[in-house]
């Protein structure tokens, strides 16, 4: 409670504040839950998981250091800069749709001196080029999320679509470079992948969050189990504590029945022959 008030009083004061983590330093808002979320936590969720999945991938023999790591809703920054100062990658590339997280992400790669190995784009990932409604959280600061349609009481804002496939034709990455796909899309995956088939039918490893209930509302589960089974050979579920064994893409089905309320990130990998 003494912390929680601090950080209380501190938010009264001011809207961002900078926090040292592992020796990167990041800008956080400090009057959006997200923001206040990470001031309260010594350890981040997203540290966490991205060190499981670096762990589990060499395990198997797939190399993540030294590759480029993808990341689509980078929000602030914390997994991008994490995967370039702490986990070894060499670079990545970024992308965050909304506006205010985006300044935010520039201004964390540039704390960090990081211009030259992040590269940052603000639009959305989906399986189309246009533009998208992005339903905004305010109170929040993240788990904004594209809309189709109209959604009563809602605030959006328009914002441009891109895919991975088009941005690797047009050079903004070497698809044959990439070591993982981050993807926190809030339940914009299958869109997201059916946009990025070079990387897809490259099998490069992916984390995703995973909620069954939305996506089995939403007519996903199915289409987006069958598009990772036919490039992919096993999920790992990142949110399991000890040394969980990876299991094969088919136990989605089994996953589903664990998390029917929650949600967890999975990484789907291709285990090398």
């Amino acid at each position: 409670m003494r912390h929680a008030e601090v950080v209380r009083q501190v938010a009264e004061e001011t809207s961002h504040v900078a926090v040292e983590r592992h020796g990167a330093v990041y800008l956080l808002p400090t009057r959006q839950k997200a923001g206040v979320d990470r001031l309260l936590k010594p350890k981040w969720k997203e540290h966490r998981h991205l060190e499981r999945a670096v762990s589990a991938l060499e395990g198997v023999g797939l190399a993540a250091r030294g590759t480029v790591f993808l990341d689509v809703g980078a929000h602030v920054g914390t997994t991008a800069i994490a995967a370039v100062s702490r986990f070894g990658f060499e670079s990545v590339v970024a992308f965050e749709p909304e506006i205010e997280n985006y300044k935010l992400l520039r201004a964390n790669v540039a704390i960090n001196d990081l211009e030259a190995k992040v590269v940052t784009f603000n639009v959305a990932v989906s399986n189309r080029v246009g533009t998208a409604e992005l339903k905004l959280r305010p109170e929040f600061g993240a788990k904004h999320r594209l809309v189709e349609g109209d959604e009563p009481g809602a605030t959006t804002v328009t914002v441009p679509l891109t895919t991975l496939d088009g941005l690797a034709e047009e050079g903004g990455f070497e698809p044959a470079r990439a070591g993982l796909l981050w993807l926190d899309v809030e339940r914009h995956e299958l869109e997201a992948l059916q946009g990025a088939t070079t990387l897809v039918e490259r099998a490069v490893p992916i984390v995703i969050e995973f909620i069954p209930r939305a996506l089995k509302r939403e007519g996903k589960l199915k289409p987006l189990a069958a598009l990772l089974a036919r490039h992919y050979t096993h999920v790992l579920d990142l949110r399991e504590d000890g040394d969980p064994e990876p299991v094969p893409v088919g136990e989605l089905r089994t996953l589903k029945k664990r998390y029917g309320r929650r949600f967890t990130d999975l990484l789907v990998f291709r285990r090398p022959q």
